[in-house]
C-alpha cells in the first residue's frame, strides 16, 4: 500500500520487510511502544533509547496549532513511531473549509519510517495525497528537489523534530529551506519585471484602441482575461467558473487562475508566472483590490474586483483612495462605497449577483437524482450559527473590554426583541439608530466613528441577518411539525443547532446536487434580510425552482421611491435643504411614508431629504430597482410572507396548487435568465470597461 502511493520508496523494501530480523518490538505498561536490537548480545540496546515517546512527541510545539485557518506546510524529521506526524497531520486536516497543508516527512533512516507499517493499523495516513514522503542518505537533497520543481508552492517556514533527530540532517534540511526561499524570490523578481516590461513598452494608445467600442466583438480580436480566485470558497469560485464561461461564451480567452490542490495556496511567483504567461487585457478577482498585492500586477492593465461581500479589506476608510486610473470595481449600490470610502463614482458599475443559465439549467433532471432531495420544502444556507454564540464570539473577542460588553449585551437584547415583537419590520431598522439607542440606554458610546462602523458593519447588520434567517426558518419547522410537511436544511453545521439538527442534510455541492434540491422540492425558501435578490435565489430560478421569500422593506421600495422623486423633480426641491411642511406637504407625505416603510419608524419632523440619500434613490431608479425583488419579479406578492401566520396560508394554498406553483416558477424563471446572467453581466461589463478606458486614453 505504501509503495503504491510513493513508488520512489520501492528502493527501501528489503529494508522495511527485514526489520523483524533484526528489532524486537516491545510495549511499555503506559501504552509506549519500544524497539530493541539484540545484535546477538544478551543484553539488547533500546532505539533509539527507553524512552516517553508518545509525552516527548506531545510537548512538541506545532505552529499555528488550532490558531490560524491557513498555514505553511509542514517539515518533519527524526520522528519515532510516527507519533509526531499523525499529530500534526490531524492538527491540520480541513483547517478552513477543505484546506490541508503539504506535510513534508524526511527520514534519513529507512527503518525508522519501516516502523510504522508494522506498528500501525492502518497507513492511509502516510498514504494520504497531502503527504510527501523522502527516506535514506539523499533525503535532503530529494527534499530540495521536490521543492525546486514545484517551485510555485509554499515552503515551509519551519522544522519539527523529536529530540533524536540526526542534527546535521535538520541542519541541512534548514540551509535547504533557505536557498530554496532565496530562488524563490529571485524568480518572483525576475517574473514581475518581465510581466511590467511587456506593458512598459506598448504604445500610448494601446488600450484606447483595444477597448474602443466594437473592437473586441466577436472572435476577431477576443480580450484575454485573467480570473484569480481559490477553491477555498463556498461561493465565489463558483462565480468565477461561471463568469469564465460567460466570458468564453461572448467569444474571449479566460485564463482561470485557483489553487491545483487542498494542500496549495495561491503564492506570488504563481500569480506573476500567471500574468506573465497570459499577458491579460483584464485582471479580475472578486472581492480583493489590486493594492492588496502590492506591485504584483501591472497598474496599466485594467483590473475589476467585484465586490460581492462588504469585507474589512473594502470598506476600511481609505480603501478608495487607493483604486488607481484603471482599478474598476462592481457592486450592488455605488452610493455607499462613494459616500463613505472615497470610491471613484467613474470607476464603478452596479449590477447585482448573477447565474449562469447552463450550470443551473431549467432542464428536468431524471428521477433517479431527483428522488433523494424531494420534500416539501428546502432551505439552503451555511448561516447555522446561533445567534447567541455569534454574540458570545463577538464578547469573546473584547478581551475583557467590560463597556464594550455592557454595550453589546444591550444591542443583542434590543434587537432580538424588536425581532420577535415586530418581525415583519425589525430588518429595516437603521443600526445606526440601534446603535444610538443601545448607547443611551447603556451609557456607553463608541469612541470614534471608525468603531461605530465596525459595530454596525460586523455585529448589528451580521446578527440582525441570523435572527431574521433563523426566525422565519422556525416558523417553517413549525408548519412541517403541525402539518407533517417535510423539511430539509443544507449547509455546514445544522446538525449542531439544537432546533434545527433533526432537519439537516448535509452540505449541498454546487452545481448538479443544487440544481436537483431546487428542481425536488416544492418549495425553496430564499430567507436574505439585505434583499431576496441573491445568487442562490437566481441560481435556484434558473434551474426551474419554486421559491417562497420572506419579504423585507428594502424589497418592496421602488413605488415609494418613484413617488418621492417625482415630488422632487416637480416641486423643485433641492437636497440638504429643510422645507416647512406647510410649504411643501406633498413632499412631507412622502418623504415621511417611505422612511415610515423602510424602517417601521415615524418619519423625522425635518422636512429634508439628504444629499447622498437623494442619491442612493436616483441611482435605484437608473438601474432600473435591480437589487429589488417587488419591481423585477411581478408575482412578488403571491409567494412572499412576512409572519408565521402569512407562510401557512401561503404554504396551505400553494402546496395543494402544483399547477400555480409551476406557472409561478415560470415567470420567475423567464426574469431571471433574461436579466441575471452572467452572459448579461459580461456583456455589461465590457461595454462598461469600452466607455470608461475609452474616455481616459
Amino acid at each position: 500500500t505504501l509503495l503504491s502511493r510513493h513508488p520512489h520508496l520501492a528502493v527501501h523494501e528489503s529494508t522495511f520487510r527485514g526489520i523483524p530480523d533484526w528489532l524486537e518490538l516491545h510495549r511499555c505498561r503506559d501504552g509506549n511502544l519500544q524497539v530493541m536490537q539484540r545484535d546477538g548480545a544478551a543484553q539488547g540496546r533500546w532505539l533509539p533509547g527507553l524512552l516517553d515517546l508518545r509525552r516527548l512527541s506531545a510537548e512538541i510545539a506545532i505552529p499555528n496549532e488550532g490558531k490560524q485557518l491557513t498555514c505553511p506546510p509542514y517539515l518533519i524529521t527524526g520522528d519515532h513511531f510516527g507519533c509526531l506526524f499523525k499529530r500534526v497531520f490531524d492538527s491540520s486536516n480541513r483547517l478552513f473549509l477543505t484546506y490541508s497543508p503539504w506535510i513534508y516527512l524526511i527520514e534519513p533512516d529507512p527503518a525508522s519510517l519501516g516502523l510504522c507499517l508494522y506498528t500501525e493499523e492502518s497507513v492511509d495516513k502516510w498514504c494520504h495525497d497531502r503527504v510527501i514522503i523522502h527516506a535514506g542518505p539523499r533525503c535532503v537533497e530529494d527534499f530540495a528537489a521536490t521543492c525546486r520543481a514545484n517551485l510555485e508552492r509554499c515552503l515551509p517556514d519551519s522544522c519539527l523534530h523529536t529530540p533524536f533527530a540526526h542534527r546535521p540532517v535538520l541542519d541541512d534540511l534548514i540551509a535547504a529551506i533557505q536557498t530554496i526561499n532565496r530562488e524563490h524570490g529571485e524568480a518572483l523578481t525576475a517574473t514581475v519585471k518581465s510581466a511590467h516590461a511587456h506593458y512598459d513598452e506598448l504604445p500610448p494608445d494601446h488600450w484606447a484602441s483595444r477597448y474602443a467600442p466594437g473592437s473586441f466583438a466577436g472572435v476577431s480580436k477576443p480580450l484575454r482575461v485573467l480570473g484569480i480566485t481559490s477553491r477555498f470558497t463556498t461561493v465565489l469560485q463558483y462565480s468565477m467558473r461561471d463568469l469564465k464561461a460567460a466570458f468564453e461564451r461572448a467569444g474571449h480567452t479566460f485564463d482561470l487562475l485557483i489553487e491545483p490542490t487542498d494542500a496549495d495556496q495561491h503564492t506570488q511567483l504563481a500569480m506573476a508566472r500567471a500574468v506573465e504567461k497570459s499577458r491579460p487585457d483584464l485582471i479580475f478577482l472578486i472581492d480583493h483590490h489590486r493594492h492588496e498585492y502590492g506591485g504584483l500586477f501591472p497598474p496599466s492593465v485594467p483590473y475589476v474586483c467585484w465586490i460581492q461581500d462588504m469585507l474589512p479589506n473594502l470598506v476600511s476608510a481609505a480603501v478608495g483612495q487607493k483604486l488607481g486610473a484603471r482599478d474598476y470595481y462592481v457592486c450592488g449600490e455605488l452610493d455607499e462605497l462613494v459616500r463613505h470610502f472615497c470610491y471613484p463614482a467613474s470607476q464603478g458599475m452596479a449590477w447585482t449577483a448573477a447565474t449562469s443559465e447552463l450550470t443551473y439549467s431549467s432542464e428536468p433532471l431524471p428521477d433517479s437524482v431527483l428522488s433523494h432531495h424531494r420534500c416539501d420544502f428546502s432551505y439552503v444556507s451555511n448561516q447555522s450559527q446561533l445567534p447567541e454564540d455569534f454574540h458570545k464570539d463577538a464578547i469573546r473577542r473584547m478581551a475583557n473590554n467590560k463597556p464594550g460588553e455592557t454595550l453589546f449585551n444591550c444591542i443583542f437584547d434590543w434587537v432580538r426583541r424588536d425581532m420577535e415583537e415586530c418581525p415583519s419590520q425589525a430588518i429595516g431598522r437603521p443600526a445606526t439608530t440601534i446603535l444610538a439607542q443601545a448607547s443611551k440606554d447603556s451609557g456607553i458610546t463608541p469612541g470614534s466613528a471608525h468603531i461605530e462602523t465596525s459595530i454596525r458593519r460586523f455585529y448589528i447588520h451580521p446578527l440582525m441577518e441570523l435572527l431574521f434567517r433563523q426566525q422565519a426558518l422556525d416558523w417553517v419547522a413549525a408548519y412541517c411539525e403541525r402539518s407533517g410537511r417535510q423539511l430539509h436544511i443544507y449547509g455546514r453545521g445544522w446538525e449542531n443547532h439544537p432546533r434545527f439538527a433533526k432537519f439537516a442534510r448535509g452540505v449541498a455541492e454546487s452545481g448538479e446536487q443544487l440544481r436537483a434540491i431546487y428542481q425536488a422540492s416544492a418549495i425553496n425558501l430564499q430567507i436574505i434580510g439585505s434583499g431576496a435578490i441573491h445568487p442562490r435565489l437566481l441560481d435556484g430560478l434558473a434551474s426551474g425552482g419554486f421559491f417562497m421569500i420572506r419579504r423585507t422593506p428594502f424589497d418592496c421600495l421602488q413605488n415609494l421611491v418613484l413617488r418621492l422623486l417625482s415630488v422632487v423633480d416637480r416641486c423643485g426641491i433641492t437636497a440638504d435643504t429643510t422645507y416647512q411642511e406647510d410649504q411643501q406637504p406633498e413632499f412631507a407625505s412622502a418623504l415621511r411614508e417611505l422612511h415610515e416603510f423602510e424602517t417601521g419608524w415615524p418619519g423625522p419632523e425635518a422636512v429634508s431629504i439628504q444629499a447622498p440619500q437623494l442619491a442612493r434613490y436616483r441611482e435605484m431608479e437608473q438601474s432600473g430597482f435591480h437589487r429589488n425583488a417587488a419591481a423585477m419579479f411581478p408575482d412578488y406578492e403571491e409567494v412572499a410572507f412576512d409572519s408565521a401566520e402569512s407562510l401557512a396560508q401561503r404554504a396551505d394554498f400553494l402546496l395543494s396548487d402544483p399547477p400555480r406553483r409551476r406557472s409561478l416558477a415560470d415567470s420567475f424563471h423567464s426574469v431571471a435568465v433574461k436579466r441575471y446572467t452572467y452572459s448579461a453581466f459580461v456583456s455589461d461589463l465590457v461595454n462598461f470597461l469600452a466607455r470608461s478606458i475609452g474616455s481616459k486614453c
